[in-house]
């Protein structure tokens, strides 16, 4: 099994909806720099794609990325703990995000405009 489809039902979040949302505390480490925050996770799969978007509008203060693309080279998983990705920045760098899950799900107003977003 891949590792995200792992992670997805080892913290069951499938949902009806087909929509992987979750509550997490995000650890993003890189270039000296190591932030730690809660936010809405949203994953979306596209072929062999992956998309990570840091939902919470917090994330901006930080000055961090809020869209992460990565394929199943750029992932580890911590069994019941935690989804790392792995991504190159640049050449002489890479940075770290550890998503760990707190709930299955999202707040019913980010599904439903998560739903119109996917579905319109």
């Amino acid at each position: 099994m891949a590792i995200i489809q792992q992670f997805i039902k080892d913290f069951d979040m499938d949902n009806e909806h087909g929509i992987i949302c979750f509550d997490a505390v995000v650890e993003f480490s890189g270039k000296g720099i190591f932030k730690k925050f809660p936010t809405e996770v949203h994953i979306h799969m596209v072929l062999q794609l992956y998309f990570v978007y840091l939902l919470d509008k917090e994330v901006r203060r930080f000055e961090l990325p809020d869209k992460f693309a990565c394929n199943e080279r750029h992932l580890s998983y911590e069994k019941s703990r935690a989804l790392i990705i792995n991504l190159p920045k640049d050449k002489q760098e890479n940075y770290t995000l550890k998503l760990y899950p707190d709930g299955n799900g999202c707040k019913p107003y980010t599904v439903q405009e998560l739903r119109q977003k996917v579905y319109n």
